[in-house]
């Protein structure tokens, strides 16, 4: 089952300013990690690449990174991680990126 959560990012001069996250998952499908308690500075551009670079430097079968073509930033990581004695792909995208004037 995929779960899907949405966060919400707002960069100014290299500093979190605003942040918030939802649930994305169909009717009846639970969200637990939609939680005003993540840690916004993941989702950062140098959060992005820290993160790409845990999971290259960890155990991981499978590893594809898509970078923005304007702005040359991790907008898609995913990865096969190992679970249970199963395979799991998890995945991160960014959906929109914009410049704060």
């Amino acid at each position: 089952m995929m779960v899907h959560t949405i966060y919400y990012i707002t960069v100014q001069q290299g500093q979190v300013t605003d942040y918030s996250s939802r649930c994305n998952n169909p009717p009846g499908i639970r969200c637990e990690s939609a939680s005003p308690k993540f840690d916004p500075n993941r989702y950062t551009v140098p959060g992005l690449f820290a993160y790409a670079r845990r999971i290259l430097d960890g155990k991981t079968s499978r590893l594809m990174i898509s970078y923005d073509e304007q702005f040359s930033f991790p907008s898609r990581i995913q990865y096969d991680f190992s679970a249970g004695g199963g395979v799991l792909t998890s995945s991160l995208t960014v959906i929109r990126f914009e410049i704060l004037e």
